[in-house]
């Protein structure tokens, strides 16, 4: 492994672990998983040097599957002429089937558009996105026609 591959596992690891959403206090004393709230198993994972939280192997690298998975479509959207000028791409298809099979594993069933707060459908035309929340940037969605409307500040 190079320290460039050493570097890059390092980022998956903060951005997967900043998507811990609320814990319980058996999670936050180092006594359960952060996100499944039962006993880690045999070999858990420490999440930081700093914290005792800890994870379940399993639902690390379903966490980490699903930042993977997103910042391979976001990427491919970034890099692609047709989905930049808003087009159906069918290789951002494959990349979004692929994000959401593995958010599925972490129990996220429905995605919301990060403009408009509506539920995103398997029919709507959607983009990963980086949003800013105010307070930080997360990873998220955004249907194709609410991300114009928001980048030119209309209301939709």
């Amino acid at each position: 492994m190079t320290v460039a591959q050493a570097d890059r596992l390092w980022q998956w690891h903060g951005l997967t672990t900043n998507q811990i959403g609320r814990i319980s206090e058996a999670a936050a004393d180092g006594d359960r998983c952060v996100w499944c709230d039962q006993v880690p198993g045999a070999e858990p994972i420490r999440l930081f040097d700093e914290a005792p939280w800890l994870a379940c192997c399993r639902c690390y690298m379903v966490q980490l599957a699903g930042m993977l998975t997103w910042f391979d479509w976001h990427g491919h959207i970034e890099g692609c002429g047709t989905c930049m000028s808003g087009g159906r791409c069918l290789v951002a298809r494959g990349r979004r089937t692929l994000h959401q099979q593995a958010a599925a594993l972490s129990g996220e069933t429905v995605a919301y558009c990060a403009p408009c707060g509506e539920p995103v459908t398997d029919q709507d035309l959607v983009v990963a996105v980086v949003w800013d929340t105010g307070t930080r940037l997360i990873p998220a969605y955004a249907h194709v026609l609410c991300l114009a409307l928001h980048a030119l500040r209309i209301p939709s």
